[in-house]
């Protein structure tokens, strides 16, 4: 049962002994994702019932216990969602009825009206600095120069043909230069906003993906919310290479843009001084047709039938020119996303809802929002102290080590000494205003006490 269950493709059925039992179910486990600590045991006691209920129910123990159960693999790409109740009292029956057909539930994405409140913009562009804003177009700058009329602290990188730091601040990079970036900042940033892609060319965007996993990408007519403004569908692509994407249209409020790349939601698009909203609507599959199906199509024109691709980068571009051809009359493709290839019925299924565009089957891990109150970590290797006309003074034990703990960490140095200046070292007047509020002091003290031991002296006195 734990063979039949629980076990991948092509894997051999075990030995029918206790041995050959234990070793199917460990097997199956880690398939699912559930790591066993064989130092550890449990006695599990079987209560009578068919040995497939057994082991299902021994793996529902798991999760209730905290496991992390991989449950697409579970069900190979065919599980159902259903929605539960948020409360008991509803008293709404949510219990999935044996016998009906094991089908795939399917989703139809859509986007709804969900414009973002700029009410206090300033204070959380403020709160979400320092940034770090990719810039290539008038778009991108104006963004950047709207963060700092904010009163945030914001870097801008322009594309050029090699890297440059600026006398302002910034930096221009060119091909291969994002790892030289990523040393050469002097704060770690804690918003990163990708921009290029809105002056035509990504850039090295999936490189810059991987430095900063948190960043949010912007493009232009990458996704289609009205239909006609999906321009760029080769663009579509840059919205599965991070967990946030902000789709920028040519009539786009500003504050609308930077209040929509502070959301939480994954994929947003501003059309004038609205947003809008990436949403999954459930659609139940009925019915049977044929219809041929492609997994890589050169020329979409004048073609038909279902397209499979993948939640990949080069799965969403193809179906965004699958989308276009369908728009503009060229083809009329349903594209189907889906993690693994569909059984035939659910595909037939697919093929007698022609007049869909896209669908999302289960088992697509989609993206969830990152929490308001989780914060993404971009990690960044801490650069040694760089030469300053003042030798290094070891901070001494308890305050003085502890600010200058709180100064290396926020202008990513491994150590500092006691009587370095800090506007020496890097810093800018906003990140001195946070140093300066982590104490209660003034926002002015970090400029008037500018090295750790004065400061420290200043945070002992007034504690005194």
């Amino acid at each position: 049962a734990a063979h039949r269950l629980l076990a991948g493709a092509g894997v051999p059925a075990p030995a029918p002994t206790r041995e050959g039992a234990l070793a199917a179910l460990t097997a199956g486990l880690t398939r699912l994702g559930v790591r066993l600590d064989e130092s550890a045991t449990d006695t599990i006691v079987v209560e009578g019932g068919s040995a497939g209920e057994w082991v299902l129910e021994t793996l529902a123990r798991l999760w209730l216990a905290g496991c992390a159960v991989d449950w697409p693999a579970l069900h190979r790409g065919e599980g159902r969602r259903v929605e539960l109740p948020p409360y008991p009292f509803q008293r709404k029956r949510y219990w999935v009825d044996p016998g009906r057909p094991a089908r795939p539930a399917a989703h139809v994405p859509s986007w709804r009206l969900d414009p973002q409140p700029v009410t206090g913009l300033e204070r959380r562009v403020r709160a979400a600095g320092p940034w770090l804003v990719f810039a290539a177009d008038p778009v991108a700058e104006a963004l950047a120069s709207r963060i700092t009329l904010a009163g945030g602290e914001v870097t801008t990188v322009r594309p050029g043909s090699g890297f440059a730091f600026l006398d302002t601040g910034d930096f221009v990079v060119g091909p291969g230069d994002l790892p030289e970036l990523l040393r050469s900042l002097v704060v770690v940033p804690r918003t990163v906003v990708h921009g290029f892609a809105l002056g035509g060319s990504p850039g090295e965007a999936e490189v810059a993906a991987g430095l900063w996993p948190g960043m949010v990408t912007l493009t232009a007519g990458a996704v289609g919310v009205l239909g006609p403004d999906l321009t760029t569908p080769a663009h579509a692509a840059l919205t599965a290479l991070t967990p946030r994407h902000v789709d920028v249209g040519a009539d786009a409020d500003l504050d609308q843009v930077l209040a929509a790349v502070l959301h939480t939601e994954p994929s947003l698009a501003v059309r004038g001084d609205q947003s809008w909203r990436l949403h999954h609507e459930p659609y139940e599959l009925t019915g049977h047709a044929e219809a041929e199906v492609h997994r890589d199509v050169p020329d979409l024109g004048g073609g038909r039938g279902i397209l499979l691709v993948r939640p990949d980068p080069a799965g969403r571009a193809l179906a965004a020119h699958a989308r276009v051809a369908r728009l503009t009359g060229r083809g009329r493709w349903t594209t189907v996303v889906s993690t693994s290839d569909p059984a035939p019925a659910v595909l037939a299924a697919v093929a007698a809802a022609d007049q869909l565009t896209e669908v999302v089957l289960s088992g697509v891990p989609l993206l969830q929002p990152v929490r308001a109150t989780e914060t993404v970590r971009l990690t960044a290797a801490a650069r040694p102290r760089p030469a300053l006309g003042t030798p290094f003074v070891e901070p001494e034990p308890g305050l003085e080590q502890e600010v200058a703990a709180r100064w290396a960490t926020a202008l990513g140095y491994e150590e500092i000494g006691a009587d370095d200046n800090f506007f020496e070292l890097g810093g800018r007047s906003a990140g001195a205003v946070r140093i300066a509020a982590h104490w209660n002091l003034p926002a002015t003290a970090v400029v008037e006490l500018p090295t750790v031991r004065l400061l420290a002296a200043r945070i002992a006195e007034r504690g005194s």
